[in-house]
Parts: structure tokens; C-alpha cells; sequence
């Protein structure tokens, strides 16, 4: 007989074939077996839950999966719990890529991570991460921030779920079809 601790163990080790990105040390503390299924969200498909690392309640009480049923998109924003959760699937989105004065690059896309509506993906980027057709004027002059069309593949999610900066969703990777950068932002 497996005991549960290897059996977990063992599930974790699977997920970065399905999540290339993640190394087995950013898998500590997770659940990835079939306790998953006590955690729920309605991402639309193809994304699922693979894993679920270090959740807690904000009283620090640790989340014990085996026992204790979670529906994310029931949770209003003081009951949300804490901690990392990772997302395997693909998708095509589309969305708006800004540029600001202070040299700062995000991305927010259109289509939703939850069948609601609710969760649209906006990040931030390192200039390097654009494609080398986007060309990124070194000064803005009198304009404060451009923007632009950004069609791309997201590969998989981390969501950080607390207060701290990390807090929020970004994509695993992704791979730019297309994006410019050729008008002033609009509010």
C-alpha cells in the first residue's frame, strides 16, 4: 500500500510535464492528488486546478484539503484564503499592451480566467519579454503612456492569492502572435 504523503508526493512530480515551466522546488508544500477536487473554481476550459500550495485561512490556520471543501467563486474578498495555486491549459487572448512614462509594460486581455466574467488577466512585463517588432521609444516626450492590440497564447497560471505584491495572476508563459504599440492610452 502508498501511503497519501507519497502518493502526493507523486502527483506533484507529474506536474511539471503538464507545467515545463515549474521546478520541483516551487512544488513544495502543494497538494496535487485527487484532493483537488475539494478545491473548486469555474475556470473556463481548458484551464484546471494542478496544484495547490501552502494554503492557509488569514488566521494562519493551515487548509487541510482532505477535509475542508473551497468554491473560489463563491469567496467574497475577506473570506479568500492564502496561498499559491498553479493552472495547466492554453488559450489564445487578446487585450491591450501599455506603455508608461515610467517605463512600465502591461498587458491586460480581454477573455476571462472563471466562466463569470470576473477574473480578466492583466500582468506586467519586462521589455525584453516583448517581441523585437515592437519597437519601445526610449523617451515618451509629452505623451504619458502608449498603447496597443497584444494577441498572445498564455501556457499555464500561477494565482497568488494575499496582500502582498505578488498577489494577483500571471501567466506561466506566453507567446506573443502579435502587438504594437502606436497610440496615446485612453483612460
Amino acid at each position: 500500500m502508498v501511503s497519501a504523503t507519497t502518493y502526493a508526493a507523486d502527483a506533484c512530480s507529474a506536474v511539471p510535464l503538464v507545467l515545463p515551466t515549474l521546478s520541483s522546488a516551487e512544488l513544495e508544500g502543494c497538494v496535487c492528488d485527487s484532493k483537488l477536487g475539494n478545491l473548486q473554481a469555474r475556470f473556463v476550459p481548458p484551464f484546471r486546478i494542478v496544484a495547490a500550495c501552502n494554503l492557509k485561512w488569514r488566521s494562519g490556520k493551515p487548509i487541510n484539503l482532505a477535509t475542508q471543501q473551497i468554491k473560489l467563486h463563491q469567496l467574497t474578498d475577506g473570506d479568500y484564503p492564502l496561498g499559491t495555486i498553479f493552472v495547466s491549459g492554453a488559450a489564445t487572448f487578446h487585450g491591450v499592451l501599455r506603455h508608461n512614462e515610467m517605463g512600465a509594460i502591461s498587458v491586460r486581455l480581454n477573455k476571462s480566467l472563471l466562466r463569470d466574467g470576473s477574473v480578466p488577466l492583466f500582468y506586467q512585463l519586462n521589455v525584453d519579454e516583448l517581441p523585437r517588432n515592437v519597437l519601445i521609444p526610449k523617451q515618451l516626450g509629452n505623451v504619458s503612456c502608449l498603447e496597443g492590440r497584444a494577441s498572445l497564447i498564455v501556457k499555464g497560471l500561477r494565482i497568488v492569492m494575499g496582500e502582498s505584491d505578488e498577489a494577483g495572476v500571471s501567466p506561466l508563459q506566453h507567446d506573443f502572435l502579435k502587438a504594437s504599440l502606436e497610440k496615446n492610452c485612453t483612460k
